[in-house]
């Protein structure tokens, strides 16, 4: 038989697991096979978890928690058990989103490193624009070149989509009005929080994890910070915050994630 072509079209945690579960089954498999391990960010992190975003931005699971190992996978549990064991972190503390990001990058290296004899992962920064079937197999365009592949693996995790109504109306709307701006939704590390001014008033409609990382873009990301003293945490501001007004239906803060358990060693450092 000819070489098995496989393309995984993003591999951020959700394509991660696929490749170590591709690689499983192909280990018994006499045949060559290469993988197309496509993301446009980064492999292993991808999108959400991206190893460069701030250190600001924070992950709603603890270390402990944290993990891309599977039983009887083929990363070694003494290296990649938990986040807090790559890390030498406190499982109970809520580490910056970056740094799982920097633990699954390490995992797919290891994983490539790991693979069958016969087997190839080879990995390529580019987005996929398109797939079409054709008479051998499927064609998959990405950064201007085209793969010929037998399968195709769609791991692509959080996705872009359409502006809806409500939001062209909100757009329109600031248009209308001299010095507003609307940012749209999506992932608070690629918004264009640097144009709200200083001072400037900031309606944020929710109250979810994607509130908590504007929170901390537009304080912690511009200089201001924590201190401890008797009666807890004292934010000092840096001058350069706007003033958000938090909204949400409810009206009370979403529950992201469940609290960390007390450790006798750290504070946890989940909000």
């Amino acid at each position: 038989m000819g070489k098995l072509v496989i393309a995984l079209v993003g591999v951020g945690p959700r394509g991660l697991s696929v490749l170590e579960r591709l690689l499983v089954r192909l280990a018994g498999l006499d045949r060559a096979v290469t993988v197309w391990a496509f993301d446009a960010v980064g492999h292993g992190d991808g999108r959400v978890w991206r190893a460069g975003q701030p250190a600001w931005f924070g992950a709603n699971t603890t270390a402990g928690e944290s993990t891309v190992r599977s039983p009887d996978g083929l990363l070694p549990e003494e290296r990649f058990g938990s986040l807090a064991v790559w890390g030498g972190l406190d499982p109970a503390e809520c580490p910056p989103r970056r740094l799982y990001g920097q633990y699954l990058a390490a995992a797919f290296a290891a994983l490539c490193a790991s693979a069958p004899p016969r087997v190839g992962v080879r990995p390529v920064v580019a987005e996929v624009t398109r797939i079409v079937r054709t008479a051998d197999g499927l064609r998959v365009d990405a950064g201007g070149t085209a793969y010929r592949v037998d399968k195709a693996v769609l791991t692509t995790g959080h996705a872009d989509v359409e502006t809806t109504r409500e939001q062209l109306t909100l757009a329109r709307h600031a248009e209308r009005w001299s010095g507003a701006v609307y940012v749209p939704p999506g992932l608070a590390v690629e918004m264009p929080l640097d144009v709200l001014p200083p001072g400037a008033a900031v309606a944020v409609r929710g109250l979810g994890l994607t509130f908590y990382d504007v929170l901390r873009a537009v304080t912690l990301g511009r200089g201001g910070r924590f201190t401890g003293g008797p009666g807890g945490l004292r934010y000092l501001p840096s001058g350069n915050e706007p003033r958000l007004l938090a909204m949400s239906r409810g009206g009370l803060p979403f529950l992201v994630g469940r609290p960390c358990p007390p450790s006798p060693r750290r504070r946890c450092r989940c909000g």
